[in-house]
């Protein structure tokens, strides 16, 4: 397959929601998997979803997932992974993301190094829109070799869905 990216050439920060359509001309029987479109931000960095009901955690983390382009300061990899069906309709799909701890500032206190990692994972059908929303706090405590060790590694994050194909 074949991943394409694209740079929009409408700049205009309104919060309005802009449409995409990919096509493929002269090349018959391909199936083409791509966003039906994304909000544009609004003047000062904000999301246009902000004037919806807001979910509970950090703002600046729902910022980062209603962006339109990537977020490079992100220190994260993620992938998906789907497995059989297991209810009639849906289908198992497991989110895995390792997170870099390099850039946490953990404090030291009592022998264990102390932070907060703050997510919310947002999974969304690309043709219905229908979206699964998962937010998570873990207050880490650790030990001087598990943060070196996570440190190396990264920090594991792992959830489950049944969605639907």
């Amino acid at each position: 397959y074949y991943l394409i990216g694209y740079n929009s050439t409408h700049t205009q920060r309104d919060g309005r929601f802009r449409k995409i359509e990919v096509k493929m001309p002269g090349r018959k029987g391909l199936q083409l998997r791509y966003r039906k479109g994304y909000f544009a931000p609004l003047e000062g960095g904000k999301s246009p979803l902000d004037r919806r009901a807001a979910g509970p955690g950090d703002p600046d983390i729902q910022a980062a997932l209603d962006a339109p382009y990537d977020e490079g300061d992100v220190p994260m990899r993620m992938t998906a992974y789907v497995f059989d069906e297991t209810i009639l309709g849906k289908a198992s799909v497991l989110v895995a993301t390792d997170v870099d701890l390099s850039s946490f500032s953990f404090q030291e206190k009592e022998n264990r190094f102390l932070d907060t990692l703050e997510f919310l994972l947002v999974v969304a059908h690309r043709e219905t829109g229908e979206y699964f929303r998962y937010d998570q706090k873990v207050e880490m405590k650790l030990q001087a070799a598990t943060r070196e060790r996570l440190v190396k590694s990264w920090f594991p994050v792992v959830r489950d869905f049944e969605l639907a194909p």
